[in-house]
């Protein structure tokens, strides 16, 4: 951004016009340390679009899950279902890595990737056809890997886009408690 150029874009703008979350992931995701960071409207909204996606996924896991409820000892995992949470676990191990280390740049890049491109473009369409199959035991592995999923994904995603996985937290756990001060996923 330069001043000369005019071509200066107002953070607080962007909060009105995007959110305060699509404002925030855009000023985080792609500056590391050292490098000029490339900010347009246009990373904006693209991360404005990540929070839409964010709650289309909660709802499509709260409506194909609404019978189940999250087991936390649950085991009894499906072998893709089981692949699933090894991914998800590695991510969270990684990306916990880059938290320590301050990287918080790779950390929201790897998150937003794997909620969009692997968790929503995958695991979610791959979702559909098991709940219209009539394999019980296929259908209730895959609820708890969902559900476990979107809860550790929520608390993982929770210092890069506050606002929303709050509310979608709260209207999850219906106001029994705070995300803010849940543990971390792993």
């Amino acid at each position: 951004m330069s001043k000369s150029l005019d071509n200066i874009i107002d953070p607080l703008d962007m909060v009105n016009k995007y959110s305060a979350d699509a404002t925030r992931l855009s000023l985080i995701i792609g500056t590391g340390p050292g490098n000029d960071m490339k900010l347009s409207e246009d990373k904006v909204r693209g991360y404005k679009n990540f929070g839409n996606k964010i709650w289309n996924i909660t709802r499509f896991i709260l409506a194909s899950c609404s019978t189940a409820d999250l087991i936390s000892d649950f085991n009894d995992y499906e072998k893709c279902d089981d692949e699933i949470r090894e991914e998800r676990d590695n991510l969270l191990i990684d990306i916990t890595s880059d938290m320590d280390n301050y990287r918080y740049y790779l950390a929201g890049e790897k998150l937003y990737h794997y909620i969009w491109h692997n968790f929503a473009d995958k695991v979610l369409e791959d979702s559909k056809k098991i709940f219209e199959s009539d394999n019980e035991k296929q259908k209730k592995s895959r609820k708890q890997i969902l559900l476990h999923t979107l809860d550790k994904m929520l608390r993982a995603l929770h210092p890069f886009m506050p606002y929303v996985t709050e509310e979608i937290w709260q209207e999850i756990k219906k106001g029994k408690s705070l995300l803010m001060i849940e543990k971390w996923p792993i």
